[in-house]
């Protein structure tokens, strides 16, 4: 399959400039030079491609498929559909026992109080101060969260500090494996940490909140667990092949998020196949495979911080890929090369599991 190399993309003022190509076809090689792209959008229609923001126009004129998305300024967002809550008392509501909320848990190390007047939602929240020094605190709702494998969670808690400021982590379980978030400077105003992360296994989990500072007094209100519908995390467009070159760009993404694209998708209202690239919100690129709606596999993990207007991309040629990144100024890196069982389905697009902001897009024939 042909390679991402130095004279393939270049990036020039935000756009993306693909001149000659060259590819190794059995009898030899052959020079294809201005291929028009299979589609590609600088997201100035709400509902379907422009043909911009390349440097060879072309793939204008297709519909996107994706009611969650909005289209403003040349930028495109999602806001994916959330389910029902699976906290029972997130709000840490309800008659405390030993300073601690109905079935919350505290951890040794803290003192758990009730608290009445700095609140967030309803009318009380849970309040800590640690005794010791440490990443400790408490566990909301216990530990019988219902969490389904390959469903994707949005977690989230409301938490503040009483002086000055403190580390807080945030722990999502999915009864298998920690799914991690650290937040530096949470300070006296109540602040929401959340992060998305995909369920590892059906079981029960939890979610933890803890402080770090021997002697701070924390508050921790409105804990929230949502599972996110798969199919309103793609935008997608229909082509004619699953062998692509895709590239996204990514203007702003929120820390323990995920954004990025999608290919081979089998179906836009009932996705049961397909490849996600994606920033990671934690200082990765991963490509993951999925072969039925609970069926994920991760497929390569590359670390690379995330930059406004950062670009990322796959190259798929039957079962092989190569994942890559290019900033905006153009400077290109081969995250990781792979294999796919996915090796059908010619929908293409976006992915997004929160609010994260794209500015182009752009696909093109391997």
């Amino acid at each position: 399959m042909p390679t991402l190399n130095d004279d393939r993309v270049k990036v020039f003022g935000g756009l993306l400039v693909v001149p000659p190509i060259v590819y190794r076809a059995p009898l030899g090689i052959r020079n294809i030079s201005r291929i028009a792209p299979l589609a590609s959008d600088g997201f100035s229609l709400s509902d379907a491609t422009d043909g911009l923001g390349t440097g060879e126009p072309g793939g204008a004129g297709l519909t996107w498929t994706g009611a969650t998305w909005t289209v403003a300024a040349g930028a495109v967002s999602n806001a994916p559909t959330q389910g029902a809550e699976v906290h029972t008392n997130g709000g840490a509501e309800g008659t405390y026992v030993a300073g601690v909320a109905p079935s919350w848990t505290v951890q040794g190390g803290v003192t758990a109080a009730e608290e009445g007047t700095i609140i967030h939602g309803g009318a009380k929240a849970q309040k800590g101060t640690l005794t010791s020094p440490g990443l400790i605190g408490f566990t909301a709702d216990s530990e019988g969260l219902p969490v389904v494998t390959g469903t994707w969670y949005l977690s989230s808690v409301w938490v503040r500090v009483g002086v000055g400021t403190d580390t807080i982590r945030k722990v999502f379980n999915d009864s298998v494996s920690n799914h991690t978030l650290d937040t530096t400077g949470v300070g006296t105003t109540y602040q929401q940490v959340l992060s998305v992360h995909r369920s590892g296994a059906t079981g029960n989990g939890f979610t933890r909140i803890q402080a770090a500072t021997n002697g701070i007094v924390f508050y921790i209100d409105d804990a929230s667990l949502k599972p996110l519908t798969l199919s309103t995390l793609f935008r997608s467009l229909q082509l004619a092949t699953a062998d692509v070159f895709h590239l996204v760009q990514v203007s702003a993404l929120t820390s323990g998020t995920q954004a990025g694209l999608v290919i081979r998708l089998d179906n836009a209202a009932n996705p049961t196949k397909g490849i996600v690239v994606y920033f990671d919100g934690a200082g990765n690129i991963k490509c993951d495979e999925f072969t039925t709606a609970a069926a994920w596999t991760n497929l390569t993990s590359g670390a690379k911080a995330f930059t406004a207007n950062d670009w990322v991309g796959i190259e798929a040629k039957g079962t092989a890929i190569n994942i890559y990144h290019i900033t905006n100024a153009g400077v290109k890196t081969l995250i990781a090369s792979g294999t796919t069982t996915v090796t059908t389905g010619s929908i293409v697009g976006l992915f997004d599991t929160y609010g994260n902001n794209f500015n182009a897009m752009y696909t093109m024939p391997v």
